[in-house]
């Protein structure tokens, strides 16, 4: 269920928050003149056309004619299978309404560019084998509010293609864009999973994305691509409630990756369980979500409150499922006997020094929640506030989009060093 869709759009400041298990999540860039006089400020529709175009370009550019990739064994002129994996927000690592956007636009203008091209989705069943893959993120600048950083509608695209036989990126390009009417409503997956779906499998999609034409694409994220693609298929019947199909191509996933490496997986899991009624499945795949966040160290735990108080939100609906949370969150804290700081953070709306205190507040009561249900917990924990400064999206608005911001933060440490 999307939580976020049950409140009206003027809720005050702290409406949300968020626990994290992670080492840090601001993304804090030095302050740079703004570019828009030499960019030509390009909207959304105009940096897709630019980055398709660099992209088609850096292609051109590799050993060879006509795109030819070295050792591919591609025959200028030949039809050449891509596989798309589903892009993404850069930053929040999730699937978005800009998102799939930018995927089509891409899409149709390598079509136009790129003729022998022949696209599928990694979720479809029964594509012929693909020779190249392609990714893409968006990232937004959000953090311009706290004057740091491009303008407050910049933009960043990234795209590449990596050839699967050599696993090594083989043209790569990137565009800067000024939009501020993009959509970054998260799909319906994203918004009601109780997580924020980071792992070392969605960290090397970003990374691959990211990497220079010649260099070779991260290995963990390919090797990972037939539970991804079980997963994407998932993700797909999920978004329209389909939710048996789901709940079958997530445990697909799980028996591909049997380390669950991927938190989608067990998120998945726990989603679809939850929709068909299923809460003694629900439970253990949360654990699983608990127990690979905090060996990443980047688990982040959704908590929705009463505004401006500490009171978890009234309807049961949205709350009822909290108690199983905490339980198993402090039994995974315990049984790995991880030390952490408990930080709370704010959206950057209201005033600072009402973020600062309620920020303080939740946190500590999260510590008291996670206390109660294993006590030892006390020993391996302290709790604080900082507001709003160390915000990862920024935009104040209170809703899906800037969930992120409203979290509770856990910071491991060894045991040995508090």
């Amino acid at each position: 269920m999307n939580v976020f869709s049950r409140i009206a759009r003027p809720v005050l400041l702290l409406g949300c928050i968020t626990v994290l298990v992670l080492s840090g999540c601001a993304h804090r860039g030095a302050a740079v003149p703004d570019p828009r006089a030499q960019q030509g400020a390009p909207n959304f529709e105009q940096a897709v056309a630019l980055a398709s175009i660099s992209l088609n370009a850096a292609l051109d550019a590799q050993p060879g004619t006509s795109g030819k990739v070295q050792g591919s064994g591609h025959v200028s002129g030949a039809r050449r299978v891509v596989q798309v994996d589903p892009m993404i927000d850069g930053l929040v690592l999730e699937q978005t309404i800009v998102s799939a956007d930018l995927e089509r636009r891409v899409i149709s203008r390598l079509r136009k560019l790129r003729p022998e091209f022949e696209f599928h989705g990694l979720a479809a069943e029964n594509a012929p084998p693909a020779e190249l893959l392609l990714t893409g993120t968006i990232q937004a600048n959000r953090n311009a509010i706290s004057g740091q950083g491009l303008p407050s509608d910049a933009f960043v695209i990234e795209l590449a293609l990596t050839d699967l036989k050599t696993q090594k990126v083989v043209a790569q390009a990137r565009a800067l864009g000024f939009d501020s009417s993009l959509d970054l409503t998260p799909s319906a997956f994203n918004q009601d999973s109780p997580v924020r779906l980071s792992d070392k499998v969605t960290d090397g999609y970003v990374r691959t994305t990211a990497t220079p034409s010649g260099r070779p694409a991260d290995n963990g994220y390919l090797r990972a691509l037939p539970a991804s693609a079980a997963v994407a298929r998932g993700i797909e019947a999920y978004n329209r409630a389909d939710y048996g199909h789901a709940l079958g191509q997530f445990v697909k996933s799980a028996a591909l990756d049997p380390t669950r490496q991927q938190m989608r997986t067990s998120t998945g899991i726990y989603l679809a369980t939850m929709k068909l009624g299923r809460v003694d499945l629900a439970e253990p795949a949360f654990g699983s979500m608990v127990a690979l966040g905090l060996a990443n160290r980047t688990l982040q735990i959704k908590l929705l409150f009463n505004p401006g108080t500490t009171h978890f939100w009234s309807d049961p609906k949205v709350s009822g499922p909290y108690a199983m949370w905490m339980r198993q969150l402090a039994r995974e804290l315990y049984r790995t006997h991880v030390c952490a700081e408990i930080v709370g953070h704010s959206s950057h709306s209201g005033a600072e020094e009402l973020n600062d205190k309620l920020s303080a507040q939740r946190a500590e009561l999260v510590r008291q929640k996670l206390v109660a249900e294993v006590p030892a917990v006390a020993a391996l924990s302290t709790a604080r506030g900082v507001g709003y400064r160390e915000n990862i999206v920024g935009t104040g608005s209170d809703d899906a989009r800037d969930a992120v911001d409203r979290r509770v933060e856990f910071k491991p440490h060894s045991c040995s060093a508090s």
